[in-house]
């Protein structure tokens, strides 16, 4: 029902905006497609928003057929035919601005370089990086159905270049996922700790400066 109901929407809007442009003497081929571009967008990144604050799909396994299998069909359905059909084309620059568009709940300094499903359900603190061609996604598939997981990326964490990290998973603060990693779903990286290969396990530590009379030594933090 409410995927029906939101593919229902955006392309009743789409045909609405259409015919007011037309209606409203735009023939000019190119500014007609550009203003029809801007309009879908904005119309996806509006019911992507209402979905996501009056039907949010919780995290969990979800049937084929159930309500929150629905609610994040109606919701996935349209990202693709917006957010996610344009993100790989976008300047670095602009792509987190670009993903908050759609509702995703992250601050200005977030820095975003990678690709992101289901964004409204990724949390990303402030100065965290997602580095280029990195993937993040709050859901796979499943034999029977789909499997959502929110996605939470500390503060100052560091997703590298290529890295994937799967639904359900928690970077901590300044915890980094190393370039090309495979972080599966429902790992927690614990602040300070750097974690590499496939799937993902623990590296190191960040090691702490420590002052002492005399001398600086470099202790590994517990």
């Amino acid at each position: 029902m409410v995927t029906k109901t939101s593919i229902s929407a955006v392309f009743g809007l789409d045909v609405l905006s259409v015919a007011c442009l037309w209606l409203a003497g735009v023939t000019e081929p190119l500014f007609f497609a550009g203003i029809t571009v801007v309009s879908h967008i904005l119309v996806c990144a509006a019911v992507v928003r209402t979905i996501a604050r009056f039907l949010p799909v919780p995290d969990g396994e979800h049937a084929k057929g159930s309500p929150g299998y629905d609610r994040w069909q109606a919701q996935a359905f349209v990202l693709i035919i917006s957010c996610n059909l344009f993100d790989r084309w976008l300047p670095v620059l602009v792509r987190a601005q670009w993903y908050m568009l759609f509702g995703a709940p992250w601050p200005h300094s977030a820095r975003v370089a990678g690709r992101v499903l289901d964004c409204p359900l990724v949390d990303i603190e402030e100065d965290a990086l997602l580095g280029i061609e990195c993937l993040v996604t709050a859901h796979y598939e499943t034999a029977d159905g789909i499997r959502v997981g929110r996605v939470k990326i500390g503060r100052n964490a560091t997703v590298g270049m290529r890295a994937v990290v799967l639904p359900g998973v928690t970077v901590e603060d300044d915890a980094i996922v190393a370039a090309s990693a495979l972080v599966p779903s429902g790992r927690r990286i614990p602040s300070g700790e750097t974690w590499a290969g496939i799937p993902a396990r623990r590296l190191a530590r960040r090691s702490a400066k420590i002052a002492l009379p005399g001398r600086l030594e470099t202790q590994e933090v517990a």
